[in-house]
């Protein structure tokens, strides 16, 4: 079923199809999937801001997608994007003072927060002066500053995009689990404070954070 309402707004036939296979994924039928179009563009004004940011929702997000096959394994790619996307979003809708963090936290469902919550773990530091500053505390207090949640996670995913703009490094850091069923490791570089909790300012320089993920970019993809 072609939609009436792209039609009506002037989308040529190759795009509507384009826009309704991508949109019906997040939607149980063409009517929903129609009832959202009419909604959007009921408040299509003279900028275009819902058009525009349908069209860069599918442009960014699509070519996230397509990382996987012009470089595989390059998460830090996808990242890019999807970064990308959230900036063009929150310009578009006049949300360019909230920080990514605040910005998820605000919009994301909380089954989003809860997956990024179980699947994405902080297991170690180093130097390990980070923690051993807070020897006092004790193993249960230390593992829940290692909790990673929403705030971090967008600091973490700034540092990867900022990694990927500023020095080329697209292919150091894993997030997404290669399969359902295995726990993967993987670790990066930075002088920014990820997470701000741990964070004190050491004499290296840099410090290594150690992750283990289950993270699935499918499910992390329809949250967003």
């Amino acid at each position: 079923m072609k939609s009436e309402v792209l039609i009506k707004m002037g989308y040529p036939e190759w795009l509507i199809d384009k826009f309704s296979a991508f949109f019906l994924e997040i939607f149980e039928n063409e009517d929903e999937l129609e009832s959202f179009f009419e909604r959007v563009f009921k408040f299509d004004s003279e900028k275009k801001e819902p058009r525009r940011i349908l069209n860069q929702i599918q442009q960014l997000i699509s070519i996230a997608d397509d990382i996987e096959v012009i470089r595989p394994a390059r998460d830090p790619l996808r990242i890019l994007f999807l970064r990308s996307y959230l900036a063009v979003i929150s310009k578009l809708a006049d949300l360019s003072n909230k920080e990514a963090g605040n910005f998820l936290n605000e919009y994301m469902c909380d089954e989003g927060k809860e997956h990024i919550k179980e699947n994405f773990r902080l297991i170690f530091m180093e130097p390990v002066d980070q923690l051993e500053q807070d020897e006092w505390l004790s193993f249960e207090e230390k593992k829940s500053l290692l909790q990673f949640n929403l705030d971090n996670s967008a600091e973490l995913f700034r540092s990867i995009r900022n990694d990927v703009v500023h020095d080329g490094n697209y292919y150091e850091m894993q997030i997404w689990a290669r399969d359902k069923n295995s726990t993967w490791f993987s670790h990066c570089e930075s002088n920014e404070c990820i997470i701000g909790s741990l964070w004190r300012k050491n004499e290296f320089g840099m410090v290594t954070f150690h992750f283990e993920t289950t993270m699935s970019y499918e499910k992390i993809r329809y949250f967003f």
